[in-house]
């Protein structure tokens, strides 16, 4: 694909986004380096900017997780690679998290039920909800199942999460998966993000994305850790 990038693309709280950033994400994509296609510039399309950098043979010093016009020239112009197979569950379900994460003014913290299911994904109403709320919307509007197990009725925290979803080592963490802070039937729960971070709507100020260790700590890392997306 052939377009010319306008500006430098970097990460910025909240991220960057636009049809630019979508275009770096298919051109990416294209010559085998694996993002969302959400057109929001979040942790991975940085990453795989910066390995695109790497076999692009860019200098040491030069190889940073930044997106500008000489990167998409270079990528244009590569002949190697394999195009990313469509997307699956999984990355559906961190598109939507990166979504949100680039619109927070479009949520409010308060632990309320039922979770408001019924709205559509990138719905222009404010959202109202909690963390397992927050959570449980991104894997309908991924087209997950409910990590609660309720089928979406609009019903659910943290002790369903733990009750219904696949126990999983810390050690084989991957993005999609959810980690419950605190003794049962837990305090918090989050979706891992990938790079440490992890993906969180527990209080007024949020949506936002935290250190992983950080936020265990506040916890006394009492944390357990929830696969519930498996494609």
């Amino acid at each position: 694909m052939t377009f010319i990038l306008k500006r430098v693309l970097h990460l910025t709280n909240p991220y960057m986004h636009g049809s630019d950033c979508e275009q770096l994400q298919q051109l990416l994509n294209e010559k085998g380096f694996p993002c969302h296609t959400d057109g929001i510039f979040g942790p991975q399309t940085a990453n795989e900017c910066k390995a695109a950098k790497v076999v692009l043979k860019y200098p040491p010093d030069q190889i940073d997780p930044v997106a500008g016009e000489l990167l998409v020239s270079k990528l244009q112009a590569y002949k190697g690679g394999h195009p990313v197979p469509p997307t699956t569950v999984q990355n559906k379900y961190m598109e939507v998290l990166n979504y949100i994460l680039a619109h927070p003014q479009n949520w409010r913290y308060d632990e309320i039920r039922p979770i408001p299911v019924w709205l559509p994904y990138k719905t222009t109403e404010v959202i109202v909800t909690d963390c397992s709320g927050a959570v449980t919307l991104a894997a309908k509007w991924a087209g997950a199942t409910d990590p609660n197990g309720n089928h979406f009725n609009g019903y659910g925290y943290t002790g369903t999460i733990l009750d219904h979803c696949t126990n999983i080592s810390r050690l084989m963490l991957r993005p999609s998966d959810l980690v419950v802070f605190g003794p049962y039937p837990g305090l918090h729960v989050g979706a891992y993000m990938g790079s440490g971070k992890i993906f969180s709507h527990g209080h007024p100020g949020d949506p936002n994305d935290y250190d992983l260790n950080g936020m265990s700590s506040q916890f006394g890392w009492h944390c357990s850790y929830k696969r519930f997306i498996f494609s």
